[in-house]
């Protein structure tokens, strides 16, 4: 779900800011004020891909759920650090659960939304991706200086410095709230149960149970709390004829064997193969149970 979230707020920060007219609404925006006839969302691909490739081979990688969640706040906090500059643009503090108010900016003052969004994505890496090593953060703080200087040939240097003060209130800000949010990945709480039916430690590593307090964690829609359970698992049963012994059986077979056909494998959008339908049934069981 958080990776959706990022996919949307990207796009629309994006969309928003490919041809931005002016750096605020002509309401807002001082008449002496020296503003440049557009801002692009240049910046925000390059940081992008520019992380892409600085995270691509980290040792350990973090979980993908850990990922998504920081991903997610990264993209609420660049669509804020933004979205005053936007014609029509309103904050998600309103419409995202549990929100604070965010920042503002000074209406009267001009605003390089490029410098805000630099500044603040620059900051909220450095916040969020807790696997950085010393030489990533250097070369963060680089790349947002780079940035920052060539914004310089075509913006005041007073207004660069006004816009990425407020990008980074901007991420200090979604850094606080996130914090509210009950999310852990760690396990010093779970004991497996001793039912047939119960997750336990598997071989090889017999690895201990982790994230099993994240369906307390904060959603970022509050539909999200009730709309999104799963159904209930289909009943445990080590009775032969029943539908969870075969779905287990035939997935055990294929493993153990390692005879299973392309034909036998659960395509990976659309409909299942019986094989399919028992790995969903096995995945739901210890989903559930945690």
């Amino acid at each position: 779900m958080h990776q959706l979230f990022l996919m949307l707020f990207l796009f629309s920060l994006l969309y928003s800011c490919q041809e931005l007219d002016q750096l605020l609404p002509n309401s807002q925006t001082p008449s002496n004020a020296q503003t440049p006839s557009m801002e692009k969302a240049d910046i925000v691909y390059e940081w992008y891909n520019f992380m892409e490739v600085r995270q691509r081979n980290v040792t350990p990688q973090p979980a993908p759920f850990t990922a998504g969640r920081a991903y997610a706040y990264i993209g609420v906090g660049l669509f804020e650090s933004v979205q005053p500059g936007i014609p029509g643009g309103s904050s998600f503090s309103s419409k995202l659960y549990q929100m604070p108010a965010m920042p503002k900016p000074d209406n009267s003052k001009v605003y390089s939304w490029q410098a805000s969004a630099n500044a603040a994505l620059a900051s909220m890496f450095k916040q969020f991706l807790t696997n950085l090593s010393v030489d990533d953060i250097e070369s963060i703080d680089a790349k947002e200086l780079a940035n920052y200087n060539d914004l310089k040939s075509t913006t005041p240097e007073n207004v660069l410095e006004r816009s990425a003060a407020f990008g980074r209130s901007v991420a200090d800000a979604i850094f606080q709230w996130s914090g509210s949010d009950n999310y852990s990945v760690t396990s010093g709480t779970y004991i497996p149960l001793s039912q047939p039916w119960a997750w336990i430690p598997t071989p090889p590593n017999f690895a201990s149970a982790i994230a099993d307090n994240l369906q307390y964690s904060r959603p970022f829609l509050k539909y999200t709390l009730n709309s999104t359970v799963p159904p209930v698992p289909v009943a445990y049963s080590d009775d032969s004829s029943s539908e969870f012994y075969k779905a287990a059986k035939e997935t055990h077979d294929l493993g153990g064997t390692m005879t299973a056909t392309d034909a036998d494998k659960p395509p990976p959008i659309g409909g299942r193969t019986q094989a399919g339908r028992a790995l969903v049934f096995q995945h739901r069981i210890i989903t559930y149970r945690l």
